[in-house]
């Protein structure tokens, strides 16, 4: 009974709800429209699908596969800000949560799709991955990335155990997902 008087209370409609413009973001300059968004949302998990084209392919392929991870990882973020932020302007909004949690699974997929990359760059080794970077100045954007997961290696799994943990990414974020809902949704306007 207490738990249904605490969510009760969570959810429950504040006395004034109308938010001052000044109160909200313009997420306009990400999306125009909702409609533009689910389409980039298409678009961005057709580029997280597509990333597996990559896997095996790091020796051959380094900066066209950097330039497509990086690329699809742009692109999931922005969807993700946009779903978030009109998620977190009210938090009861059903459809915005739906649309948040979407952007959510979308990141852990990437996340999965892509868990082969530090293993593979560990394949290859730091004389080959700074090789590559000093023999094509395009790199040098990529050097941090490149250097932090060669230097993360003694704590990186197989690119299988990588992609099983990256899998559980949205599940292991529920608790704190949960608990901002019930938080923020007490929160009132300024």
């Amino acid at each position: 009974m207490l738990l249904a008087l605490a969510l009760n209370a969570a959810f429950a409609a504040p006395a004034d709800v109308t938010a001052r413009l000044q109160d909200t973001w313009d997420l306009t300059e990400l999306y125009p429209t909702v409609e533009a968004w689910e389409a980039d949302l298409a678009t961005a998990e057709e580029a997280a699908n597509e990333l597996s084209s990559c896997e095996g392919q790091l020796a051959t392929r380094l900066r066209a596969c950097l330039d497509q991870r990086f690329a699809a990882q742009k692109t999931i973020m922005k969807v993700y800000t946009y779903a978030s932020n009109w998620s977190n302007q009210d938090t009861r909004d059903a459809a915005w949560q739906g649309r948040s949690q979407k952007a959510e699974l979308l990141f852990t997929r990437y996340d999965e799709v892509a868990a082969f990359f530090k293993p593979e760059l560990l394949a290859l080794g730091a004389p080959a991955v700074e090789a590559a970077i000093a023999a094509d100045p395009g790199m040098l954007q990529y050097d941090h990335y490149l250097r932090a997961a060669l230097k993360d290696g003694a704590h990186t799994l197989d690119a299988a155990s990588e992609a099983l943990l990256a899998a559980s990414g949205t599940v292991r974020a529920s608790p704190e997902h949960t608990r901002g809902l019930l938080v923020d949704a007490e929160l009132p306007w300024p």
